[in-house]
C-alpha cells in the first residue's frame, strides 16, 4: 500500500470502508457514513457532503489509520441527537 493518498483515492477508501488521517495532521480522523464524511478531531465532529470534502481537501494527503479506533458510531451519534 501507498503511504499517502490524493483525496480522490481517500474518498474511494472511505467508501470502501478505510478509516483516514491527515498525513500533515493525524489528529484529523475521516470516516463516511451514509454518504457523508465524518471529520473528527480533538474536540470537535464536523459532517460534511462529498462535495465540500473535496473541494476543501483538495491538496491534502491522506493515510490509512492502522491503529484501531475506539469510537463507538452509535454511542456518538447518540451522544449528537441529544444536543438538538
Amino acid at each position: 500500500m501507498k503511504s499517502f493518498y490524493s483525496v480522490d483515492e481517500a474518498l474511494e477508501l472511505l467508501k470502501n470502508g478505510y478509516i483516514l488521517v491527515l498525513f500533515e495532521d493525524a489528529s484529523q480522523i475521516f470516516i463516511m457514513q451514509q454518504n457523508k464524511i465524518n471529520i473528527y478531531s480533538s474536540y470537535v465532529r464536523i459532517i460534511t457532503t462529498i462535495e465540500n470534502f473535496l473541494k476543501l481537501y483538495k491538496n491534502s494527503k491522506f493515510q490509512i489509520k492502522e491503529e484501531d479506533f475506539d469510537i463507538d458510531l452509535e454511542k456518538d451519534k447518540e451522544y449528537y441527537s441529544w444536543k438538538q
